[in-house]
């Protein structure tokens, strides 16, 4: 990523916040709109960032091909045609330079963007959790679900070894 060391942090730190904690979901619900704010504002400064990337990829080649009319023998170029400059301006490291760089900002923008709309959908999700609340619904941690299923299947051996030995004292005694 080309981010800032600034932006990269906010990313990072955002990302980590993405996740939602059911047992503090008041909390989610009273932080999520700052950070849907400051997802929305990273996203939209990448975006402005990847636009004057492009925005310098033009000037480069714009400047490049100058460069190339006023001295085609500097590019190796014998006959200056359209497709002589254009092929020059096409290799020209700085121009090459500035297209690698545009194209890291447009990953960072999209980035960013995916992360503001996670944060969209997060308050979706943070709705629906609360309605689960509400309705007094309540899935078990994985960890308990085990516990429970021990427990049950223990009950289950328990009735078995019961019922064994009533049979048992029944053949005995008939």
């Amino acid at each position: 990523m080309t981010m800032t060391e600034d932006d990269s942090k906010t990313y990072v730190e955002l990302r980590r916040k993405l996740s939602i904690n059911i047992n503090s979901l008041q909390d989610d619900a009273m932080r999520h709109p700052d950070l849907v704010c400051k997802a929305g504002e990273l996203a939209a400064e990448l975006k402005a960032q990847a636009k004057r990337k492009k925005l310098e990829v033009e000037e480069v080649k714009a400047t490049t091909d100058r460069a190339v009319r006023a001295d085609p023998g500097l590019y190796l170029i014998d006959k200056l045609t359209e497709r002589a400059v254009e092929s020059a301006v096409t290799l020209d490291q700085d121009v090459m330079l500035a297209k690698k760089e545009s194209v890291e900002a447009d990953l960072d923008a999209d980035m960013a963007g995916v992360l503001h709309q996670a944060f969209e959908h997060r308050k979706s999700m943070i709705k629906n959790e609360v309605d689960l609340y509400l309705s007094n619904y309540w899935c078990q941690p994985e960890s308990q679900q085990k516990d429970l299923k021990k427990d049950v299947d223990g009950m289950k051996e328990d009735v078995q070894d019961k019922i064994s030995e009533r049979r048992r004292v029944k053949r005995n005694d008939g």
